[in-house]
């Protein structure tokens, strides 16, 4: 934590494709920010391959360099219940939160055309 004119912020939850950092993956730190209520996630250069789902408020997701999220769901590949997903469970990032903002992040869904991934 970190105070500032007498307002107490957290350091932002880093994240990086170093086996240093403390976490790898975007989605894992999405989850720790939730459980510590903190709002700010910076992402270090490099292509992650993940398909995130945010589900809290004011979230800010930062990315330090070129950072790439890419996704790979299709509409017809199957999901855990051994169903066809259908093409809202294909989302790269899906957010379901107000006040939530990214910044300078590519986001990629490289699953296929349509006519072969549905």
């Amino acid at each position: 934590m970190e105070t500032i004119f007498g307002e107490t912020f957290m350091k932002p939850i880093l994240v990086s494709k170093n086996k240093s950092s403390a976490f790898q993956s975007i989605q894992a730190a999405i989850n720790e920010a939730a459980s510590l209520k903190n709002h700010q996630i910076e992402i270090e250069a490099g292509t992650y391959f993940e398909n995130l789902k945010i589900y809290q408020d004011d979230l800010v997701i930062k990315g330090n360099g070129k950072v790439i999220i890419n996704g790979n769901l299709s509409a017809r590949k199957l999901g855990e219940n051994g169903k066809q997903r259908g093409t809202f469970q294909t989302a790269t990032v899906f957010m379901n939160g107000k006040g939530n903002c990214l910044e300078n992040l590519t986001i990629k869904n490289t699953a296929g055309d349509g006519d072969k991934v549905g």
